[in-house]
């Protein structure tokens, strides 16, 4: 069973980063027009974006990847790769409509010829609520001269979305080549830097993408981080998660949060369910509604492995199971904090009786003459 790591934006969702190859699976993001949630996702080709380092010519495995994150929201991993060093970093830059793939290749006591790059395949886009269903339109692959690269897009009549890669504003000097092809109903390509790298030398690569309605949009949502760079981007966006990073205050609590993403996810660690809060109210889910919902909104969870940690943009509402004393219990649905207040103030085993509920909400005034207190009242 695949292991994942998950980021994003308040634009698009990471869901599906796998932790055995640092490869995309897929990405999602909410479309008003269609009402929902889309979904981009790879298929026999391969996945949707893959990582890939090629020595004198021969393709290398990533070895022993390690992974952390920066500022508990942002992964990046570090992985052998033939005697030269990898390190890769996804991120969703806050306040941009895409995120980017950055690569570092290191080599290590002897040089050699490399190519460094991505790699991937677009086989199909669902559209979600609840449920997902494929999108039946026809895809498309061309040159752009807005990216100076190649944009995918969907068009059911009109452009649906696009999606566009960029790593250069000066094709005729970037050493970057790229190549698309349609195999069947499939759209596969690569990205890769050539060179060679001398001993102690290092090569970097960052490909950003970028979505939007159409062609020129998604490729200038892709131009706009290509502009501001990749160590602004990154700084903005530490920046941003610092001033919303809180700590745990106890081992307990801790303990609470590792034990109630364990039940989300029936009692795996590697599970993508989760517990998040949404302008004051308490949301669990799993991996599809985080995406529809937290990572495109902005929000962050609390993890079995950053349980100490987490990034948050809302307070949390969390309170002890009376069914188990390690676990928390998510006010799961949708709970203010206003209504959880009163839940936690009111006598354990007592519950206001609906009729009472119902005769405070009304005005006095509105109240039946039949009643007692109403007749008085008048």
């Amino acid at each position: 069973m695949s292991e994942y790591w998950v980021t994003g934006n308040e634009f698009v969702s990471l869901p599906t980063i796998r932790q055995g190859d640092g490869a995309i699976e897929g990405l999602s993001f909410l479309h008003m027009g269609a009402k929902g949630m889309i979904e981009l996702r790879g298929g026999e080709g391969g996945p949707l974006i893959a990582p890939f380092v090629e020595l004198d010519g021969r393709p290398v495995e990533l070895e022993g990847l390690k992974w952390g994150r920066l500022h508990s929201w942002v992964p990046r991993f570090e992985a052998g790769c033939g005697g030269c060093r990898l390190e890769g970093t996804l991120l969703a830059p806050i306040g941009e409509r895409g995120f980017g793939y950055h690569l570092r290749l290191s080599a290590g006591e002897a040089g050699a010829e490399y190519a460094l790059g991505l790699r991937g395949c677009w086989a199909e886009a669902l559209h979600s609520v609840n449920e997902s269903k494929a999108i039946e339109a026809e895809k498309h692959a061309y040159r752009s001269a807005w990216n100076h690269s190649f944009v995918l897009d969907m068009r059911p009549g009109l452009s649906l979305f696009a999606f566009a890669p960029i790593f250069t504003e000066d094709p005729a000097n970037c050493p970057v080549r790229d190549r698309f092809c349609m195999c069947g109903d499939e759209v596969r390509y690569s990205i890769e830097l050539p060179g060679r790298l001398a001993a102690g030398e290092s090569a970097e690569l960052c490909v950003w993408f970028g979505l939007g309605f159409e062609e020129v949009s998604a490729a200038t949502s892709a131009k706009e981080m290509l502009r501001q760079g990749y160590g602004a981007e990154l700084r903005k966006t530490l920046d941003w998660l610092a001033q919303r990073e809180r700590t745990v205050g106890s081992s307990s609590e801790a303990l609470a949060a590792s034990s109630m993403n364990a039940a989300l996810s029936g009692g795996s660690s590697s599970s993508l369910s989760m517990a998040f809060c949404v302008d004051g109210f308490m949301v669990s889910a799993s991996w599809k509604i985080y995406t529809f919902l937290a990572a495109s909104l902005g929000m962050t969870w609390a993890s079995a492995t950053t349980a100490r940690t987490w990034s948050t943009v809302m307070p949390r509402f969390l309170r002890p199971s009376a069914s188990s004393a390690g676990a928390m219990e998510t006010m799961s649905g949708c709970m203010p904090a206003r209504l959880l207040r009163q839940e936690r103030q009111r006598p354990q085993g007592r519950s206001p009786a609906p009729s009472q509920s119902r005769a405070a909400a009304r005005p006095r005034a509105a109240r039946s003459r039949s009643s007692p207190e109403g007749e008085a009242a008048i």
